[in-house]
């Protein structure tokens, strides 16, 4: 079951961060760098499930 929230910013400033988020029953799934258009190097370790999850219902062209 895939459950949408509504959107929120979230800084990441830190090499390293850490967020909590209650009564959530399943790790969320960050679709990150969504309207940033400057060159970046991401790394992350999405799985091809959320990969995929990400291009069904993520809002912005870029993110999917």
């Amino acid at each position: 079951m895939v459950v949408l929230c509504i959107p929120c910013l979230m800084w990441l400033r830190k090499a390293k961060q850490t967020f909590v988020f209650d009564q959530v029953n399943s790790p969320p799934i960050p679709s990150l760098l969504l309207e940033f258009s400057a060159p970046v190097k991401l790394d992350y370790s999405y799985t091809d499930e959320q990969l995929a999850l990400l291009m069904q219902y993520a809002s912005n062209d870029f993110a999917r």
